[in-house]
């Protein structure tokens, strides 16, 4: 196709200013190594055995300007080939990030900070899901979330979140209980692809669907009782998973969000914030999500109630992040309260989160039996189809639920406009910490009945990681007759100006990932120094 000089001045102004970055145009020798490295990594290699090597995710560095062209996967293809050469065990690709996934010793570490194909080296860190117990005595439980945020109401005018599809990117979907019907459009295993498994033997997933879009006719109907589902399987059995992991569900659910229709992602799990979301993986991984038209939904975690407690990807100021609110069993939110262990801002970027609460405390939905939250939460257990569990992996997904009955009122509406209308609709907790409640508790009626917002776009600057994966893009759409504009100042850049929904989303070359041939499963777990990283024990039972 050929190129024209007509394009548009805000595409000019990010395309200019991308440019202008110093990782883009400062030789390598300029910048010393450690500028490479996230603080995490930085820390570990500090007094590490030279034999144990560290999980990481490698982003391979921007062609050079006379050699523009190009995307993800080449980047993660020259990232790989610098770890290959420093001796390093690659694991697989995230293209999403132009990165590898390797097993690295400290060495090879410090040998790849100083290669100037290499743009940034972050650490592959644990991933749990964000659920947890509340040590009460067995059911039955009421079960009153659904009235609590208005979303019978909604039904009852026919909001059932009817024609929308809502990713969970969790431990599987199992619908064994006939709870989804034939709701579930697709599965993928991102696990063990080589091994892929149908169900959900950690029962999260299942139960966090369930919160979601179980049917009306199923005792503990979702919130978007019509919506479709589709189960992305991130979460190993236990919960657990990696960063590099999660990233790859989100490039699957890109890669397939036209075909399969999907506009929500719900990711009830977290990582701890070691630092900004600009230098974080996942949260670069999501902006992507939402900058593609995703409205991406994620727990703040259940480590509070200290403050900046907030996990990752909840600290990216884009995504919707959840909180939690009690019930207390009852449908009025008069007596609502928050419970102790949501999860607390400020975000190391000093930013207000969670945006809102919404209910998370002894919340029923599907139970799998056998799973291993079956299985160690016997007095959860509430019927032979429900369980009862708590926390912001059940509240996030009741936000998410809210999300699918907007996007069914009003399917045009966009990220930022689909959050600030559930950001603007919540209600104040009363008596409750301003900083754990955000916005307040989540009122599906009101988002509903409010116009719609004028929201020009959220102005944080975005990840860093999100410049270095949508250079090639904009490079290619605007011409190489930019790449020496290099006097734009970075943060003069208004980034509530520029038109997202215009990048040409569908030039990135997904269709050439063999996902059945990633091999996730070959991380070396039992060199990793888990007594060093900071994250989340979760309490099963």
């Amino acid at each position: 196709m050929q190129r024209t000089r007509a394009t548009k001045p805000l595409f000019i102004l990010l395309a200019a200013a991308l440019l202008a970055m110093p990782w883009l145009v400062v030789p390598a020798s300029a910048a010393p190594a450690p500028a490479r490295l996230d603080d995490d990594v930085s820390q570990l290699l500090q007094g590490r055995p030279e034999s144990q090597a560290i999980p990481a995710i490698v982003e391979g560095a921007a062609a050079s300007s006379a050699q523009a062209q190009g995307d993800g996967a080449e980047r993660a293809q020259r990232a790989e080939s610098r770890v290959r050469v420093s001796g390093g065990h690659v694991v697989g690709n995230a293209n999403l990030l132009g990165a590898t996934v390797a097993d690295l010793t400290p060495a090879q570490i410090r040998a790849l900070a100083a290669d100037p194909a290499v743009a940034r080296i972050h650490l592959d860190a644990p991933v749990k899901a964000t659920a947890t117990t509340d040590n009460s005595t067995s059911g039955p439980t009421p079960i009153v979330f659904q009235q609590t945020v208005g979303a019978t109401s909604a039904w009852n005018a026919g909001d059932t979140g009817q024609g929308v599809t809502v990713a969970i990117l969790d431990s599987g979907i199992d619908n064994s209980s006939g709870a989804f019907g034939g709701r579930v459009k697709a599965r993928v295993d991102l696990v063990d692809p080589a091994h892929p498994i149908e169900g959900d033997p950690a029962g999260h997933g299942t139960h966090i669907a369930g919160i979601v879009a179980a049917s009306r006719t199923f005792t503990s109907p979702g919130i978007a009782p019509d919506a479709s589902l589709v189960s992305v399987r991130v979460l190993d059995q236990n919960g657990s998973s990696r960063v590099s992991t999660v990233v790859l569900g989100l490039e699957w659910v890109i890669a397939h969000k036209a075909s399969l229709g999907i506009r929500v992602v719900v990711m009830a799990l977290g990582a701890p914030a070691a630092g900004s979301y600009r230098e974080d993986p996942l949260a670069a991984a999501v902006e992507l999500a939402w900058r593609s038209g995703l409205v991406v939904v994620t727990a703040a975690g259940n480590q509070g109630p200290g403050a900046g407690t907030v996990e990752t990807p909840g600290i990216d100021p884009l995504v919707l992040t959840v909180g939690a609110s009690d019930d207390n069993g009852t449908p009025t939110p008069a007596d609502d309260v928050l419970p102790i262990w949501s999860s607390v801002g400020p975000t190391p970027d000093g930013l207000a989160k969670p945006d809102l609460v919404a209910p998370g405390r002894k919340i029923v939905s599907v139970r799998v039996q056998g799973s291993t939250l079956d299985v160690q939460s016997p007095t959860h257990v509430e019927g032979p189809t429900t369980i009862r569990f708590s926390g912001t992996s059940q509240a996030t997904a009741v936000a998410g639920g809210a999300a699918a009955l907007l996007l069914q009122q009003r399917p045009d509406l966009n990220p930022d406009e689909t959050k600030a209308l559930l950001v603007q609709g919540a209600r104040p907790v009363a008596g409750a910490n301003a900083a754990a409640q955000g916005a307040g508790l989540l009122d599906v009626r009101r988002s509903l009945a409010a116009p719609r917002p004028h929201v020009r776009g959220q102005h944080l600057p975005p990840a860093n990681g999100l410049i270095r994966a949508l250079r090639p893009l904009l490079t290619d759409q605007l011409g190489d007759d930019l790449l020496d504009a290099d006097q734009v100042r970075w943060d003069q850049v208004r980034w509530d100006q520029i038109r997202w929904d215009q990048i040409r989303w569908d030039q990135i070359r997904w269709d050439q990932i063999r996902w059945d041939q990633i091999r996730w499963d070959q991380i070396r777990w039992d060199q990793v120094r888990w007594d060093q990283i900071r994250w989340d024990a979760i309490i099963w039972d």
